[in-house]
C-alpha cells in the first residue's frame, strides 16, 4: 500500500494497464476489481476497473481483427 502512495497518479495508470492486460490475455478481472475497490476506493476503484476493462477489450478486438484475421 505505502508503495502505490509513492507511485501517485502513476498506480492509476498502472492499474489500468494491468487490468487491460489481463483482460487480452483472457484472465478475469474479478481480483483485480476488488483491488481496485479496495486501493481507490469504491467509486474510483469500479471508474478505472470499466476504464481498464473497455481498453482491454478493444485491445482483445484489435488482437482478434487484425492478427488472428483468416
Amino acid at each position: 500500500m505505502q508503495q502505490l502512495q509513492e507511485l501517485g497518479h502513476w498506480a492509476i495508470c498502472l492499474f489500468i494497464l494491468v487490468y487491460a492486460l489481463a483482460t487480452v490475455l483472457g484472465i478475469p478481472g474479478t481480483v483485480l476489481t476488488i483491488a481496485g475497490g479496495t486501493v481507490f476506493g469504491l467509486v474510483w476503484g469500479t471508474f478505472w476497473s470499466v476504464i481498464g476493462a473497455t481498453l482491454g477489450a478493444l485491445g482483445a478486438f484489435w488482437v482478434a481483427r487484425y492478427l488472428l484475421r483468416d
